[in-house]
Formats: C-alpha cells, sequence, structure tokens
C-alpha cells in the first residue's frame, strides 16, 4: 500500500502542469454538464407544475338533465387515465365565472349563459398533453356532449422542450466524457512513457501486469475526482448566489453533485485504463 500511494504521489509530482490540466480539463467539462442537468431539472419542475393543472373541461349541451350526466360521469370516470370527474352545474360555472372576471359581464344579460359541464382532472405520468387530447377526442363524440377542451397544445410544446433537454443532455454528456477521458488519457500516457524504462525492468524482475498498473489506473481515478469535486465546489458557490432563480430543491443539488463527483471518478478510471492499454498492451 505504502508504494502505491508514493508512486501515485510521484506521478502527480511529476506530471506538474499537465496534471492541472487534466483537473482543469475534468472541471470544467463537469461545469457544463452540471449546469446542463440543473437547467433540465428545472424545467422538469416546472412543467410537472404546470402539467398538474391540466384538465379536460366537457361542456354539455342545454337541456341535458343530471342524470344523464351523472351517466357521462360514471362512464368518463372508467376510462384510462382518468383521475377524477366533477359536475359544475350552471348555477357553479356563473359563480367560478364572476369570481375570476368580476359580476358586471354577467348582470348585463338576462339569463345565464353558461353550460354545464364535466372537469376532468388526468392521473399524473408523461404524455400528458397527448393522453388529454385523445380523451378529448373520445368524449367529443358522446351523446349530450356540445364541446370540449384541453388547453390547446401548450401541454405538447412543454413536452417537447423536455425531450429535447433530455436529448440536449445526453449529447452534452458525451461530450464531457470525451473530453475528460481524453485529457486524463493524455496526462497518463505521458506518465507511463516517462517511466517505461523502470516499468521494463519491473516486468523483468517478475512484477504483475496488475501490480505495474495499479499506480496509473489510480493516478487517473484522482484527477478525475479532483475535477469533479472542484466542479461540485462552482456549482455549489454558483447554487448560493443564483439558487432563488432556478426551481431547485437541496435533493436536486445533491444529485447534481453527486453525480460530478462520481462521473469524475470513472472517467478518470476510463482515461487511465485507455492510456495503459495503448501504451502497455
Amino acid at each position: 500500500m505504502g508504494y502505491l500511494v508514493r508512486e501515485v504521489l510521484r506521478s502527480l509530482r511529476w506530471g506538474g502542469r499537465a496534471t492541472l490540466i487534466a483537473v482543469s480539463t475534468t472541471c470544467t467539462a463537469l461545469i457544463v454538464l452540471g449546469l446542463f442537468l440543473a437547467g433540465t431539472l428545472a424545467l422538469y419542475r416546472t412543467s410537472r407544475r404546470l402539467m398538474s393543472k391540466v384538465h379536460v373541461e366537457v361542456y354539455l349541451k342545454d337541456g341535458v338533465g343530471r342524470r344523464h350526466a351523472a351517466r357521462l360521469k360514471r362512464t368518463i370516470a372508467r376510462m384510462p387515465g382518468v383521475a377524477r370527474v366533477s359536475y359544475i352545474d350552471k348555477d357553479s360555472a356563473a359563480a367560478e365565472f364572476r369570481r375570476t372576471f368580476g359580476a358586471e359581464l354577467l348582470s348585463l344579460l338576462p339569463e345565464n349563459p353558461l353550460p354545464a359541464s364535466l372537469r376532468i382532472r388526468l392521473k399524473p405520468g408523461p404524455y400528458v398533453g397527448a393522453r388529454a387530447k385523445e380523451l378529448a377526442e373520445r368524449i367529443s363524440k358522446m351523446r349530450g356532449v356540445e364541446a370540449v377542451n384541453y388547453g390547446g397544445g401548450w401541454t405538447e410544446t412543454m413536452e417537447r422542450w423536455l425531450w429535447m433537454a433530455l436529448g440536449l443532455d445526453l449529447l452534452v454528456s458525451l461530450a464531457v466524457g470525451l473530453g475528460v477521458v481524453s485529457a486524463v488519457a493524455g496526462t497518463v500516457r505521458l506518465t507511463v512513457w516517462a517511466r517505461r524504462d523502470v516499468i521494463e525492468v519491473m516486468r523483468l524482475v517478475g512484477a504483475t501486469d496488475g501490480f505495474i498498473r495499479r499506480p496509473f489506473v489510480l493516478e487517473g481515478i484522482i484527477k478525475g475526482l479532483s475535477g469533479g469535486a472542484s466542479a461540485a465546489l462552482v456549482l455549489t458557490a454558483g447554487y448560493k448566489t443564483f439558487g432563488h432563480l432556478v426551481p431547485l430543491s437541496t435533493r436536486d443539488l445533491y444529485f447534481i453533485l453527486g453525480g460530478c463527483i462520481l462521473a469524475g471518478a470513472y472517467l478518470g478510471l476510463l482515461g487511465s485504463r485507455m492510456a495503459l492499454e495503448e501504451v502497455l498492451g
């Protein structure tokens, strides 16, 4: 164990500027990844909050009695994806209108023009916009239904933006992974080449490949871990300064920070193994 620690410290000291460049590159790349993850999580939280308010409004024809409305309510409640169905009579609809827009408009009319309706809440889950549209199309064909409103296409647009953000995160993750692996592999490769004479002597005296490779693998992990930890510190400072502008919870922050640290360690391991395979075979 003492030999392993000494060899790693010697390699890090010898690397000097190359080690600093590798750690800085890892830190910068993981900061970029962390920012993209934070943006995606913020978009996800916002979309979930908005989607939870999505409902389908079924306007009934004049003359539809409570008995027929109750049958419609029971039929719709059994449909897939429906969480709750509420009946809003004409008087309740007028009361809601007055609370929202004031009483002046309705007072100018001789009678209440608002129809009775069924308000449908959907179960939470993905594709809320598509599910609401499909449900609206199905209900609009039922007898006694005048019109169905599910909020237009804004829900589908929100979900489309979310999927685009997830795809962009994937591309950024791949770019970050390639950058960190290349940086760590480059510095480990230099270290191995600088000590190739010592490595040959170790092989001649019977040292195993695992014994020879172990210090270099640990060196790559330490470089990646250092870059990940540095990125976590920078992101933490940014969150404390601008966190009030982004709808992220403390749990989200810990997820991002932990992901940066673990990604740095894993990418460092991967980079060192690639360099060793290339140089030592």
